[in-house]
């Protein structure tokens, strides 16, 4: 991470679900659950996609479960976030995923100090989530762990950045390589 005038272990460290804390997508984990037990509800929840993807987000997050237990978890930044928790630095998930599956999370590994997801009306992602990180901490008042291409604009309002997915040339393409680093990429 880059240096500022704020002491490392005070500026906020937020960091996405979806790719970068776990290698799958918890939307489409809850879309495979219920094709294997529930596939009419399914097809019912099918019409909120009229109204955006936060809406049908939260309807998959109460129709189906998903095990914690049977997602792919980046052991290794599990790891690194829990000793910069224990550093006191704060640490916050940000996600598009629904606020059902961020509680969940948030819950089970017990170490961030808060969550920001979508809720059923806003789709947490890209611009969204770039503008609320800055409401939240200011621009350049953070720093941001991601994977995707929605994650660029994020990257810009952060202070600095780390890229778990491995060859993102799109980090490169966005002007972005010297102020988001490729990290935590080998799992």
């Amino acid at each position: 991470m880059k240096t500022s005038s704020c002491p490392e272990s005070l500026v906020p460290l937020c960091v996405d679900l979806d790719g970068t804390l776990i290698h799958t997508d918890v939307l489409w984990e809850g879309i495979k659950f219920l094709l294997g037990r529930k596939p009419l509800t399914l097809l019912g929840l099918l019409p909120l996609l009229r109204n955006g993807r936060a809406p049908f987000k939260r309807a998959v997050s109460a129709a189906s479960t998903v095990s914690l237990d049977s997602l792919p978890w980046r052991k290794s930044l599990i790891e690194w976030l829990q000793s910069e928790a224990a550093g006191g630095r704060p640490v916050y998930l940000v996600t598009a995923a629904d606020a059902a599956y961020s509680r969940a999370v948030t819950a089970r590994l017990g170490f961030f100090k808060g969550a920001l997801a979508s809720d059923g009306a806003l789709n947490l992602k890209a611009n969204k989530k770039a503008r609320r990180l800055v409401e939240t901490f200011g621009e350049g008042g953070f720093d941001y762990i991601g994977d995707a291409r929605a994650d660029i604009p994020v990257w810009r309002a952060a202070r600095s950045g780390i890229c778990v997915k491995a060859h993102a040339g799109f980090v490169r393409r966005a002007g972005l390589a010297g102020k988001v680093e490729e990290r935590f990429t080998d799992e």
